[in-house]
Formats: C-alpha cells, sequence, structure tokens
C-alpha cells in the first residue's frame, strides 16, 4: 500500500511543491481527489511540511474531514497511533499547524468549547482518531457504536500513555 501510495501522490511523497502548484492553481486549495481527501490531508498522511507551510499559508481549511469524519489532526494522531517510525517527529514538528483554535463539544446538552491550549482538546481528538482501529481490532466493544450497557471501557490510561 505504501508504494502505491507514493507512485499515486509523487509530488507529496517527495515534498515538492513545485510539481504540486499547476494542480492547487487550477483547482485550489480545498479540490477532493477521487479518495475525497483534500491536498492537505494528503500532505498531513506524507509528512510533507513544505507543502503543508505553503496550504496554510493559502487559506487551506485544515477543520474539513474525509469519508471517516476524520480531520488532518486526526489523520497525524492515527498515523503516529499505528506505528509510522519516521512520523512521530514529524508530528512534534506538525502540531501547531494541525491544531485548530477550539473545538465545540455537545455534552449532558450542554455546549462545552475547548480550547487547543487544554489536554482535553487533544485527548478528544485521539479517540476521534482510534476509535474505528479500536473496533474493527476488536479491542473496543462494537456495542459502543449501537448504544446498550458497555462494561469494558473503549479507551483506557494506557492508549495514551502509549502514544507518547
Amino acid at each position: 500500500m505504501k508504494g502505491l501510495a507514493r507512485r499515486r501522490f509523487p509530488e507529496y511523497a517527495s515534498d515538492n511543491l513545485k510539481a504540486l502548484l499547476p494542480k492547487l492553481e487550477r483547482y485550489g486549495p480545498h479540490f477532493r481527489n477521487e479518495l475525497n481527501l483534500t491536498p492537505y490531508m494528503v500532505a498531513v498522511n506524507f509528512g510533507a511540511e513544505n507543502i503543508l507551510q505553503y496550504l496554510g499559508e493559502n487559506g487551506a481549511d485544515i477543520t474539513l474531514s474525509d469519508n471517516y469524519w476524520r480531520n488532518a489532526l486526526q489523520m497525524a494522531v492515527l498515523k503516529v497511533y499505528t506505528g509510522e517510525p519516521t512520523y512521530k517527529k514529524a508530528f512534534a514538528r506538525l502540531f501547531g499547524r494541525l491544531k485548530g483554535s477550539s473545538l465545540s463539544v455537545k455534552a449532558d446538552n450542554r455546549l462545552i468549547k475547548l480550547g487547543s491550549h487544554q489536554a482535553e482538546y487533544f485527548m478528544l481528538h485521539f479517540m476521534l482518531a482510534v476509535l474505528r482501529p479500536h473496533v474493527m481490532k476488536g479491542l473496543a466493544p462494537r456495542r459502543f457504536y449501537y448504544g446498550g450497557n458497555q462494561d469494558t471501557p473503549t479507551f483506557q490510561t494506557k492508549d495514551f500513555i502509549s502514544f507518547y
């Protein structure tokens, strides 16, 4: 899969902004490819820092989501969580560009605003990014998606500690 992705997105794999500019000028920074990914999302997946910097300076929307409702930050978290060896250092450099200013969450019929400086902001993004793989691996009960009583917590402290 990695080889296929590199062949499909060579300008992102080599962080070659010059090769990508004609597409960006023609379609804009928010165009979606066949996989419903924006250029910003693809650049995040490859850790293409030059392309991310250019897109950020030219108004790319970091809050757009893919088919699984993951935004760019959640995609980066998932890459680190799944064990991409070279991506962990890149994530530390990219986090400042990927985080938004805040996130509003409705809980107990109240709207709560989480600032990006709060730990809860990152923890929620982490849980949203990792939930689907947890369910697919059987680490989270399927009834989490469909309701019902839940005996086992889906996320535990060790999940957050292993991320770091």
